[in-house]
């Protein structure tokens, strides 16, 4: 039976700090709840610390993880729970450590008087700026299962979306991965052998030969050279990209890049218009939904055209006319918010615009992956056939020659 270490003020004002065993965190909490105890610290006996606190720090909790969260909070609450009791049976139900402590340190929040939304906040790294504002306008708006609902409306067309994505791209990637493998190997294990032989036996070797032996030998000897170099890039494009302009400038030249950049392009303007539109339709007001949207965005060319949109709304303008003094959007976009402007209903045109661009991804995700599958194929195969040549040709030439010498 686990136990829960306590510290709680008495009525007469006395702080008691004790232990207590019972079936579950819910069951313990009823019991000391039962006897008028104010609870200032709550939280279980943990059996290893190096495991719970420690790796916790470094893990990032996974999306499915945190989507199952918001569903058993939304269940919940839909079932007149209240948010103390909603936060002490997901905290005993959650097996994600992190997550499992960031809600032990909100209820005792909780219990010291703090809002929902006051609590989350002191856990940015737990849970998002998006989910944080949402449940603060559920607050105040009196319907916290309407913020949840849509916060796990939002995160389930996230998920399907990014999965839908992976599925296309997985073929090319996989074939990409498999053509560097065929080629490390060969130039790694299977020449250097060849190399070995026909030295040994002195014979002339052909030229597709002597080009895979010289990049061959070009390999082994300079291979500690190639990672360190490799490593110094990786490290040097990472500095690099850390400096708010250099981003800026590679975020803009990821959208013009051909082939991929209309795709990347496509992925920012569903982000946008989803994420708009949910925060929205909960009940958040424009300016903190842009700003939201715009520190979620996840490039910097978008997080300067938003700045732009949203310095446009300060000033008095409509959220169309904003856009339109930027290129982030297209035109008919700009068209299409100034009618849901004008009706009153913004947020179901921004739904619409997101599950229409959404299409138009999975589209041209499909359309990539079924040109690059050739392409790899192609090449794969070509390469394939010359390290066949260069293997196949100098073994028929020994061939020979040992026919020769037995004649």
């Amino acid at each position: 039976m686990p136990e829960y270490i306590y510290k709680a003020r008495l009525a007469n004002g006395q702080i008691l700090q004790d232990a207590i065993s019972a079936q579950n965190r819910h069951d313990a909490l009823q019991y000391l709840l039962g006897k008028n105890y104010t609870i200032v610290d709550f939280r279980e006996q943990s059996t290893n610390v190096l495991t719970q606190d420690i790796f916790a720090r470094w893990t990032k909790i996974n999306e499915k993880t945190m989507l199952s969260f918001v569903k058993k909070f939304t269940f919940l609450i839909h079932s007149g729970i209240p948010v103390y009791h909603c936060v002490s049976i997901l905290s005993e139900q959650m097996k994600d450590n992190k997550l499992k402590t960031s809600l032990n340190n909100i209820l005792q929040q909780l219990n010291n008087g703090e809002s929902l939304s006051e609590a989350l906040q002191k856990h940015p790294k737990t849970f998002s700026p998006m989910f944080i504002n949402m449940v603060k306008v559920g607050e105040q708006s009196g319907n916290i299962e309407q913020a949840l609902v849509g916060m796990r409306d939002f995160m389930e067309k996230e998920i399907d979306f990014k999965a839908k994505l992976k599925s296309a791209m997985t073929y090319p990637t996989f074939m990409l991965f498999v053509s560097i493998a065929v080629i490390v190997v060969m130039f790694s294990f299977v020449f250097p052998r060849f190399i070995d032989i026909f030295d040994q036996i002195g014979m002339k070797t052909p030229a597709a030969t002597q080009i895979m032996i010289n990049v061959s030998n070009f390999f082994s000897e300079n291979f500690g050279k190639i990672v360190f170099l490799a490593a110094i890039t990786f490290f040097g494009i990472k500095t690099a990209l850390a400096r708010p302009d250099v981003r800026l400038q590679y975020d803009r030249f990821k959208s013009k890049m051909p082939i991929m950049g209309p795709l990347i392009e496509k992925l920012m303007l569903v982000r946008v218009t989803r994420t708009l539109a949910i925060l929205l339709k909960t009940g958040v007001p424009l300016i903190e939904a842009l700003t939201i949207t715009r520190d979620i965005a996840g490039n910097k060319s978008v997080y300067k055209q938003m700045e732009t949109v949203i310095q446009g709304i300060k000033e008095g303008e409509k959220l169309s006319a904003a856009l339109r003094r930027t290129n982030m959007f297209p035109s008919f976009i700009a068209d299409s918010i100034t009618i849901g402007e004008k009706g009153g209903i913004l947020p179901s045109v921004l739904g619409d615009l997101a599950n229409q661009f959404d299409v138009e991804v999975s589209e041209r995700a499909e359309r990539i992956s079924s040109l690059v599958e050739p392409i790899m194929i192609i090449f794969l195969g070509l390469m394939m056939v010359f390290i066949a040549m260069a293997v196949i040709v100098p073994m028929f030439n020994m061939a020979g020659n040992i026919h020769q010498g037995s004649m």
